[in-house]
């Protein structure tokens, strides 16, 4: 199976380790902004927790 990893995930997929079991979910070209958002969010909570 061949896909495609949205920005939202790039981060993340680029600090797997080798071999580390992983998971995909599948989403249409109307979520992934979405996700896209949710993930950007999620981040910039993380940064305003630590202020």
């Amino acid at each position: 199976m061949v896909g495609t990893v949205i920005p939202a995930g790039m981060d993340l997929i680029a600090g797997l380790l080798p071999r580390l079991p992983t998971g995909f979910v599948k989403l249409g070209m109307v979520e992934a902004p979405q996700a896209r958002h949710d993930r950007q969010a999620l981040l910039a909570a993380i940064r305003d927790a630590g202020d």
